[in-house]
């Protein structure tokens, strides 16, 4: 039986994704992004800066074996400047650390929240009061996917 968050992985492979059956692990492919041009603004013009262009893969992958995307439904982190219809991008090879958004999952249930380590445990935040924060419990089964790294907006 798959769990709600591997069906999620397999549903938006058209981002490049390939599942690793040993593992149960999820790997984006490097994909080429075409380069886009650079362009600069003078005082008269905007004029197409000479021979430069703007690689997406290098300016936002880190690590390319370690980063997925994620289109993101609900508003429980509007305040962060996440909503839905966002694609996050995020980075699995990068160490969880307090006040990082992660993208976690807490008994089978993908979320993508805040994350707060203190003495008195793991604690993930929303970023909307209308939603609630949510204590981790030894009970729980909790899993920290990755690091939130960028935020892809349509306009």
């Amino acid at each position: 039986m798959t769990s709600p968050a591997q069906q999620l992985l397999r549903n938006i492979g058209k981002y490049n994704f390939e599942h690793t059956k040993n593992d149960e692990q999820y790997y984006a492919r490097r994909t080429n992004v075409s380069k886009i041009p650079t362009y600069v603004r003078t005082e008269k013009e905007i004029t197409q800066k000479r021979n430069s262009k703007l690689d997406l893969n290098s300016l936002l992958i880190g690590n390319p074996d370690c980063t997925f995307l994620i289109k993101v439904t609900g508003d429980s982190m509007t305040k962060a400047g996440i909503n839905t219809g966002d694609i996050i991008l995020v980075d699995r090879s990068i160490k969880a650390k307090t006040g990082n958004i992660v993208v976690a999952t807490i008994n089978n249930k993908l979320l993508v929240k805040r994350l707060i380590l203190n003495e008195n445990g793991i604690e993930l935040l929303s970023e909307n009061d209308s939603f609630p924060n949510i204590k981790i419990k030894e009970s729980d089964k909790f899993n920290i996917w990755g690091v939130v790294k960028s935020i892809i907006k349509q306009v």
